[in-house]
Parts: structure tokens; C-alpha cells; sequence
């Protein structure tokens, strides 16, 4: 560990604060470009944007996770649950936002290596159904979206239909959301 990598750890709360505060401002954007959603949804995108604005400072070796990081972020995250009105204890949402992460990161790959028209699109399943219809749920109910893609066909069932058009136009315009968050990112000063 040389002296370079002290300045790293006393950036760490500075990335930390800038994640946490572009988490939150994203949230109108959000409601603007994409279906509004409800204040339990609002939230799911609130930790969804934690997790791209983190894995986005990560990956370009910004910020230097570690226990006492990770765990200010989450009791910061918490303490906004409870402002959302979401009557969650840390323990129970500490294995929440850790389940979300790992299936947001997950889902994320995919989503990101889709290259439409070449490729079939990916449609982010599991981040849709958090947003609108599984919010909070540790483990949310994907059986009409994920039994029509990973079948490549539509549900049998009309709800199953519904959603997963519902599903196509969330792809585009959540994408569409992903580009100015990143634009804000990539230009914090304007």
C-alpha cells in the first residue's frame, strides 16, 4: 500500500456522497422518461441507481470498496427507506439491497452485451418487475416475463401478454434513462 492509495480511501466518501446524491436527483428523470411508478417502486429505483452510479465509479477504478464503505452505504440507504415511508430494519434490508445488487448486476450484463438488431434484445425482466409489480419482494414473482423470454414467445395468459409489452416499451425507455445518467456522470460540472 503505497502513499497514492491513502488519497483513494479519503476519495471513497466523496464518491460515496456524489453515488448517494445522483441516486436520488435521478429519481424525477426517471418518473419523466419512463412509466411512473409508485413511492415503493421509486424506492427500487433509488437502490437501482446506487448500484449503476457504485459499479459505474468501481469500474473505473474511482472508488475503493470496502467493509466500512459498503456498510455507510447501506445504512445511508436504509435511513432513506424509512424517509420513503418503507418500515424495513437494517438487518431485513441490509439481505434486501444485497439480493438486488447481485440480480441488478446480473441482469445489467446481459442487458448490456444485447446488440439489437444483431442480437435478440435482452429486456431487463427482473429490474421491471422490481420497479412496478414485485417491489420490496427478496424474491419477486417473474413467472409471465421470464417464461415468455427465456421462451422467446409470449405468455399464454393475457396479464403474461400485457406485461411483457409492457416490458418491451420499459426497454427502450429505461435505456433511454441509463444514457443521462451516464451523461451526468461523465459531465459532472455541466
Amino acid at each position: 500500500m503505497g502513499i497514492f492509495s491513502l488519497f483513494k480511501k479519503n476519495d471513497n466518501d466523496k464518491y460515496l456522497t456524489t453515488i448517494l446524491s445522483m441516486a436520488e436527483a435521478s429519481l424525477d428523470t426517471f418518473q419523466k422518461i419512463c412509466k411512473p411508478t409508485d413511492k415503493k417502486g421509486l424506492f427500487e429505483v433509488f437502490m437501482f441507481n446506487v448500484f449503476y452510479c457504485w459499479t459505474y465509479y468501481n469500474e473505473r477504478d474511482l472508488l475503493q470498496p470496502n467493509n466500512k464503505l459498503i456498510d455507510k452505504k447501506v445504512f445511508y440507504m436504509h435511513e432513506k427507506a424509512i424517509e420513503f415511508g418503507i418500515n424495513i430494519s437494517l438487518t431485513d434490508f441490509s439481505k434486501l439491497y444485497l439480493t438486488r445488487f447481485v440480480d441488478f448486476e446480473n441482469e445489467f450484463k446481459l442487458f448490456t452485451k444485447s446488440d439489437f438488431p444483431k442480437t435478440k434484445q435482452f429486456l431487463p425482466g427482473y429490474t421491471f418487475s422490481v420497479f412496478y409489480y414485485e417491489q420490496l419482494k427478496m424474491n419477486p414473482d417473474l413467472t409471465d416475463l421470464s417464461n415468455a423470454q427465456a421462451q422467446n414467445e409470449f405468455s399464454e395468459s393475457i396479464n403474461g401478454m400485457d406485461k411483457y409489452i409492457e416490458l418491451s416499451l420499459f426497454t427502450g425507455d429505461f435505456h433511454r434513462y441509463l444514457n443521462c445518467i451516464i451523461e451526468v456522470l461523465d459531465n459532472p460540472n455541466g
